[in-house]
């Protein structure tokens, strides 16, 4: 008979529970965060914009479109165009997020559907 080793699928080891906690938690807030998006374009709201976005933070509109930083995106809801729409019954809707997370760095790709 061969010698039984700890060696296997058993033996690999899986992140700590405080780890499986922080990545749920971690999660959480990027959801948050993009759940939030949709309510402050719709009112305008430019001061929670540039609180919620990163001075490198980017936002892709689709189609080449890119809104990057939060200053900028601050001011993307403050133009005429923009509040017109507000005006007329904008609403942003949002879909549920897939979140890549890589230690402190995170991407996540939502779709949001303008109405």
């Amino acid at each position: 008979m061969g010698a039984v080793t700890n060696e296997g699928p058993a033996a690999k080891s899986s992140p700590s529970l405080e780890d499986r906690v922080r990545a749920l938690e971690d999660r959480n807030e990027i959801c948050e965060l993009l759940a939030t998006h949709p309510m402050c374009a719709d009112t305008g709201a430019d001061y929670y914009m540039r609180s919620a976005y990163l001075t490198d933070g980017e936002l892709d509109l689709g189609r080449g479109a890119v809104v990057r930083g939060n200053e900028t995106l601050a001011t993307f809801v403050k133009v005429p165009a923009h509040h017109a729409a507000i005006s007329a019954g904008l609403a942003h809707m949002a879909g549920l997020p897939h979140i890549w997370i890589d230690g402190d760095q995170a991407t996540a790709v939502s779709y949001i559907q303008i109405l």
